[in-house]
């Protein structure tokens, strides 16, 4: 036996990652797509795969872009871009929490929690400027008694979350 040699097992356990890599690659949005650096025919195949209708033609289309996958020269590129991907989501999804949180606690019922929150966010977020978050929080407060639309719920959202910074 030689270093190359794979077992048939191997063989399908790889096909079987190339095939979910290119599921994973169909289901997202052109956007994020764009960033990959795909050749041609996979990039084609992906876009058609988005107009297909019925499950069959997807099954069967999923298969093509399965076997476009593993000729790929370097898969691993994708791999570490997707991984990427999916770091930086749930990046984006954990500060949504933390900035969901402080926005409840920021609104609590008790004044003495409401006030430690209030300090709390001033230490944590630079960018937070104490006189616009206490008018926000009142305002979202008096929305919240008189059962108006949430419009100051939002922009107290909107205000919490930092600036969208240019790290690439």
């Amino acid at each position: 036996m030689t270093d190359d040699y794979k077992s048939r097992s191997q063989k399908k356990r790889e096909s079987t990652a190339m095939q979910r890599l290119g599921e994973d690659l169909a289901e997202l949005s052109p956007a994020p797509l764009a960033t990959f650096a795909l050749p041609p025919d996979l990039a084609e195949a992906l876009a058609l795969w988005r107009t297909l209708k019925t499950h069959e033609a997807k099954r069967r289309h999923m298969q093509y872009i399965g076997k476009l996958m593993r000729e790929l020269d370097e898969p691993e590129v994708l791999l570490e871009h997707m991984a990427r991907l999916h770091d930086n989501k749930q990046r984006e999804n954990k500060q949504f929490k933390y900035i969901e949180d402080l926005r409840i606690a920021l609104l609590h019922t008790d004044e003495d929690a409401r006030e430690q929150a209030f300090q709390d966010t001033l230490a944590r977020l630079p960018h937070v400027e104490a006189p616009r978050l206490r008018h926000l929080v009142e305002a979202a407060l008096a929305e919240r008694e008189k059962k108006r639309p949430p419009k100051a719920f939002r922009e107290l959202f909107r205000y919490l979350k930092p600036e969208e910074s240019a790290e690439e």
